[in-house]
C-alpha cells in the first residue's frame, strides 16, 4: 500500500538551506533544455514532478517560495514586456533568473513565451493542451 508522501518529500526545495543570492550576481549554471510554456492547471505540476525526476532541475511557481526576493526580479520582466518600464529581458538577465534551472514551467513564465522561445531556440518545448471547460472549472476551484 502507497503512502502520501509528506510536504517535504514532495518539495525538498522548500526546505533545503541555502543561501540567498540576488539575481544580477548569479551566473547560469546548466543549459536551458526545455520550455513548457503551458498555463496554470494543465499538469505543469506533474510535468515539474516529471522532470526533475529526470534530473532535469525545473523552475516551477512553487520555485518561488523558497526565492521570494526573485519576485522583484519577474516584476521587472513584467513591467518592460507590458508597461514598457524598462528594456525587455536580454539572456543574460533571464539566465541570471533562471541559472540553476535546465527547464521552466508554469507562472511566473508562461507571459514570456516568445522572449524564453528566443533566449533558448535549442531548448525542447512543451506546450499542454487542456479542455478551456475543465481548466476553467479547475482554476475558479483552486486558484480564484
Amino acid at each position: 500500500m502507497s503512502r502520501t508522501l509528506s510536504l517535504q518529500e514532495r518539495h525538498p526545495e522548500l526546505f533545503a538551506e541555502h543561501a540567498y543570492v540576488e539575481p544580477a550576481k548569479r551566473k547560469r549554471k546548466v543549459k536551458m533544455e526545455v520550455l513548457c510554456l503551458s498555463y496554470m492547471r494543465t499538469g505543469t505540476a506533474s510535468m515539474y514532478a516529471a522532470l526533475n525526476v529526470l534530473n532535469i532541475p525545473c523552475f516551477h511557481s512553487f520555485s518561488l517560495l523558497s526565492r521570494i526576493p526573485d519576485c522583484k526580479t519577474w516584476s521587472a520582466a513584467l513591467d518592460a514586456k507590458f508597461f514598457s518600464r524598462g528594456s525587455p529581458f536580454t539572456l543574460t538577465q533571464w539566465d541570471q533568473l533562471l541559472s540553476d534551472y535546465a527547464a521552466i514551467t508554469d507562472v511566473p513564465a508562461t507571459p514570456f513565451a516568445e522572449d524564453l522561445i528566443a533566449a533558448y531556440p535549442d531548448a525542447k518545448v512543451i506546450l499542454i493542451e487542456r479542455d478551456i471547460d475543465s481548466w476553467f472549472t479547475s482554476f475558479d476551484n483552486n486558484v480564484i
